[in-house]
This record gives structure tokens, C-alpha cells and sequence, in this order.
């Protein structure tokens, strides 16, 4: 089971989505304010640019666990599953291909708005910030976690009784 934050209060908190949420504000920040330097700098276009890439690789994650899991595969499960954000459930990795696939949709929607190409520089300096806090986030949660092991640095939770070697 996944840990929580606060939990004896009615804002418990997933370790991994608190850290998701505080790396999409980093991913925001440090976007737009590298793009502040560009030629014909409109915030309110890149903010919406940068939403959307943030959305895509929530949908790509979400997609890409729901085919990974094995219990239930059905037209109307996956549509449920896909909007109910209670239902837990991300990748890194289909985080990762969602955000390329909605860079290259939307690369091509705006091919003539005047969409800077140094995004292509400055987005993935942006997005490591994002995957690192998560990762981080997923450790703390004890989501994911590696083998059983004595060594010292082994993280040790409380519910498992034994240390586990770090995977993050």
C-alpha cells in the first residue's frame, strides 16, 4: 500500500502526487523563464502550450498503467479509469511518451504561431526537474522499492520489517 501524508486529517496526501504537483510548478517556472527571453515572448501562449504538454503525459502515464495492469481490460473500464483521479495509477515512462506525443501534436498545430524551436532546448531541463521530484515522490511513498537487502543504505519502512535497496 501506498503511504500518506497527513493522513489522520481529511487532506491525506499520495507522497508521489504532492511531488508530482510541486515538479509541474517547477516545470512551469523554469520554462517560462527561459522563454521570457524569446523574440516575441506571449506568456499566455506558452502557459497554455505548457499546460497541454502537462496533461498529455498525465494521460499518456495514466494509459500506459492501464495496459500494464492485467485485471480489467473493457471499453467502459478504461474510460472510467482514465477520468476518476482517485483512481491512482501513472508511469513515468508513459508520462514520458505523453509528453512527447502532445510536444509533436502541438509542435505541429503551432508550426504557424510563432512557437519558439528553442523549446526543444529548454523543455527537457524543465521536464528532468518534473521526473525527478516524482521519482523522489514514489520513493517516499514506497511505490516503488527494490529487492530485500542488509546494506546500509537500504531504506527501511516501518510495514515491511526488512530493507529494501533503492531503485529510484
Amino acid at each position: 500500500p501506498t503511504r500518506l501524508l497527513f493522513k489522520e486529517t481529511i487532506f491525506a496526501i499520495h507522497p508521489d502526487a504532492l511531488m508530482l504537483i510541486i515538479g509541474f510548478i517547477i516545470f512551469i517556472a523554469i520554462s517560462l523563464y527561459f522563454l521570457k527571453k524569446e523574440k516575441g515572448y506571449n506568456q499566455s501562449k506558452y502557459l497554455i502550450f505548457l499546460i497541454t504538454i502537462i496533461l498529455s503525459s498525465l494521460l499518456g502515464g495514466k494509459i500506459w498503467h492501464y495496459f500494464g495492469m492485467k485485471s480489467y481490460h473493457s471499453e467502459i473500464n478504461f474510460f472510467i479509469y482514465l477520468i476518476n483521479p482517485a483512481r491512482g495509477g501513472l508511469t513515468s515512462y508513459g508520462m514520458f511518451a505523453g509528453a512527447i506525443i502532445g510536444f509533436i501534436l502541438l509542435m505541429f498545430l503551432f508550426r504557424k504561431k510563432n512557437i519558439s524551436t528553442n523549446l526543444v532546448d529548454i523543455l527537457p531541463i524543465a521536464a528532468a526537474f518534473w521526473i525527478f521530484l516524482y521519482r523522489i515522490g514514489c520513493l517516499i511513498g514506497g511505490n516503488s522499492y527494490g529487492i530485500k537487502t542488509k546494506v546500509f543504505w537500504a531504506l527501511y519502512y516501518v510495514d515491511k520489517g526488512y530493507g529494501r535497496h533503492p531503485v529510484q
